[in-house]
C-alpha cells in the first residue's frame, strides 16, 4: 500500500473515531494516563500539523518537546471541525506529486519527509484508538494499516535510537489481531 493510500485510510478511520466524541467525553482519562481526552486530541491536531509544516520545511520548532506541546486546535468543544481543518491541509500537502520525496526539517533535526507523513499518519491512528477505548468503542485499527504501521514503528523506533520516552514499552501479547500487535508494540494494552 502506498504511503498517501496508507494516510487517507488512516485518516478516514480516525475520522471515525473523532467524530464519536462529545463534549462530556472530553475531561475523561485516556490509555495515555497523563492526558484527558481534550489534551490527546490537542497532542494529535498538533502533531500532524507540525508533520505538515515540515513537509513544506515551514515554522517546525527547535525544540524536542514541540511534538507534545499542545495547539490550540480545540477552541470550543467540537473536535471533529478541528480534526477536519488539519486533515484537509494535510492530505492537500500529502497528495502533492512527489511531497514525499527529499528531506524536511523536524524538531530533532533534518529527516525524510516520508518520516514526516508516518509519524502524522501513525499518531493520529494510534491516539485514534486511544480516543476509541475511552469513548467506548471496541475500535480495532484496520489490519492492513496496523500492519504497515508495525512495519514503519519498528524502523521509527530503531532510526531514533530507541523509545526516548516517546512510545511505552512493548506490551507482551499473545494475540493475533493486527490492532492488538501494533498497540501492544507502542506499550498499550489492547
Amino acid at each position: 500500500m502506498t504511503m498517501v493510500k496508507l494516510l487517507d485510510e488512516g485518516f478516514s478511520w480516525t475520522r471515525q473515531r473523532v467524530a464519536v466524541v462529545k463534549p462530556a467525553h472530553l475531561n475523561r482519562g485516556t490509555p495515555c494516563a497523563e492526558w484527558n481526552l481534550r489534551r490527546l486530541l490537542e497532542h494529535m491536531l498538533t502533531t500532524m500539523d507540525l508533520m505538515s509544516n515540515a513537509a513544506m520545511n515551514a515554522d517546525v520548532a527547535e525544540d524536542g518537546n514541540a511534538l507534545i506541546a499542545a495547539g490550540d486546535f480545540l477552541k470550543g468543544d467540537d473536535p471533529l471541525s478541528a480534526f477536519d481543518a488539519v486533515v484537509e491541509r494535510a492530505l492537500s500537502i500529502w497528495h502533492v506529486p512527489d511531497r514525499l520525496e527529499g528531506t524536511c526539517i523536524m524538531p530533532f533535526g533534518p529527516a525524510p519527509r516520508l518520516m514526516a507523513a508516518q509519524i502524522s499518519l501513525n499518531d493520529a491512528v494510534v491516539h485514534a484508538w486511544d480516543i476509541g477505548r475511552t469513548t467506548g468503542e471496541d475500535a480495532d485499527i484496520p489490519a492492513g494499516v496496523a500492519d504497515e504501521l508495525l512495519k514503519i514503528d519498528r524502523r521509527l523506533i530503531a532510526s531514533l535510537g530507541g523509545r526516548g520516552g516517546l512510545f511505552g514499552e512493548e506490551i507482551d501479547i499473545r494475540t493475533s489481531s493486527a490492532s492488538d500487535r501494533l498497540v501492544a508494540y507502542l506499550g498499550r494494552t489492547p
